[in-house]
């Protein structure tokens, strides 16, 4: 059997994505299930405006903050 972590990345289709389920957390008492993704440093998204693709300087976990994502445009960074 997978570990829960990849049974919830294949369930949400994160496969060819940034993103990675880091935590799962099921609190059976109060019917809460919290799954934690987070992304590796350099890891590119759309530019929310420009369509253009570019690359997170710090992942999720560190900024915590999607609309302060600090987002470079890729052909600035090194790969």
């Amino acid at each position: 059997m997978k570990d829960e972590t990849t049974v919830f990345a294949l369930a949400l289709e994160l496969h060819g994505t940034p993103w990675q389920v880091q935590e799962i957390n099921l609190n059976a008492p109060n019917k809460k299930l919290t799954i934690r993704l987070d992304f590796a440093r350099g890891s590119r998204f759309p530019h929310p405006k420009t369509g253009e693709l570019c690359r997170c300087t710090i992942p999720w976990s560190e900024c915590g903050r999607a609309h302060e994502l600090p987002l470079k445009p890729a052909a600035n960074e090194p790969p």
